[in-house]
């Protein structure tokens, strides 16, 4: 694999206000900028223009994005993948990374990284829909516009079967649709539906395993309904209890919520797509750590 270069455009407004390193972080995100650029794992190719002049913008700035860096996220990407024809690619998405950067270029997210596994085959891809930043499981992506347009056709008749696990503090009381609004961004209120089925309770240590089949897909959903419901995601840090999350981290070493879209179902092509995506090893230890409490209170 060759190295992969991208170049930064710079806009009028951008050379009279910021400094290089503000420019790059602007174009890139903060995150990405600290990950790759200032440990040098991603380099910056800066080559003067004809004008000669001395500010940082009158040169042409590039990254570099090592063959060696897309050859070891190429192949654990591949590892990952649940799902993979002529129109569509399904990932497990791993935790601590976004499906799409909102930022001008993406070099840290599920979709660049895709991307660049695609391109040895001549394809692109475009994600159709999305996990949060902490949740695991998985996504679909699109290699065309037309598959793309068909799968959000799709959702938006939610004919899309979206399954989740998720660990709620408490002992949920009932197998449930949840129906009603919630307060998404921008104070917007939209109706979200769910069904929650209950997969095992742990009652020593006051936590439920929760199946969630969601027939919305709003924004924060499962974690919005289930803390109106006092039973919120565990280590859930926006929506969650904070007392408790702590208390968990501390018992259990987990650093992350726990929600993962485990199972993904829908039609296509005259035939039905359905795919399963393994828990991850930091959920997995957790479930075998709670298992081993039981266990102990029982004797």
């Amino acid at each position: 694999m060759a190295d992969k270069i991208i170049p930064l455009k710079i806009l009028s407004e951008e050379k009279e206000r910021l400094s290089l390193n503000s420019f790059i972080i602007k174009k890139v995100g903060r995150k990405a900028f600290k990950k790759y650029i200032q440990t040098g794992i991603i380099n910056t190719v800066q080559k003067r223009n004809q004008s000669n002049g001395e500010n940082w913008f009158s040169q042409e700035i590039k990254l570099i994005v090592p063959d060696q860096l897309i050859e070891q996220k190429v192949n654990y990407l591949q590892k990952r993948i649940l799902f993979e024809n002529s129109e569509l690619l399904i990932i497990n998405k791993w935790p601590e990374i976004e499906v799409v950067e909102q930022c001008e270029v993406s070099i840290n997210s599920l979709l660049f990284f895709t991307n660049l596994y695609l391109e040895s085959k001549g394809e692109e891809c475009f994600a159709v829909h999305r996990l949060d930043l902490n949740t695991s499981g998985a996504v679909i992506f699109a290699k065309n516009l037309s598959a793309a347009r068909y799968i959000s056709e799709l959702l938006k008749k939610r004919e899309v079967e979206k399954y989740y696990l998720a660990l709620v503090k408490g002992i949920y009381p009932e197998d449930e649709r949840l129906e009603g609004k919630i307060t998404i961004k921008n104070k917007r209120q939209v109706t979200a539906i769910s069904r929650i089925k209950i997969q095992k309770v742990f009652p020593r240590l006051q936590v439920s395993l929760l199946e969630i089949k969601i027939l919305t897909g709003r924004f924060h959903q499962i974690r919005l309904q289930l803390s109106a419901r006092t039973h919120p995601v565990v280590l859930d840090k926006q929506h969650g209890d904070f007392k408790f999350n702590k208390y968990f981290r501390q018992q259990f070493k987990l650093q992350r919520q726990f929600l993962h879209c485990y199972r993904i179902s829908f039609p296509f092509l005259q035939t039905t797509v359905s795919v399963e995506a393994p828990l991850e090893k930091d959920l997995v230890r957790c479930l075998e750590k709670l298992k081993d409490r039981e266990k102990v209170s029982l004797i």
